[in-house]
């Protein structure tokens, strides 16, 4: 179930980011940076083994 769970986390989260940078830059005429901003917000999400086996590495 952890697995599903892990899932829908990582997609809702990643859409959320990218989805918010490309309607900063697309939509509001916003700077190409924001990518940069939402790579490593994107990257500073849970890995799957902290999330499903509870192991911080």
């Amino acid at each position: 179930m952890k697995y599903v769970t892990y899932l829908i986390y990582i997609m809702f989260w990643e859409s959320l980011v990218f989805g918010g940078c490309g309607y900063a830059v697309f939509a509001l005429g916003r700077s190409g940076w924001w990518f940069l901003l939402a790579f490593f917000l994107g990257a500073s999400a849970y890995s799957p083994t902290k999330w499903i086996y509870g192991i911080v590495s």
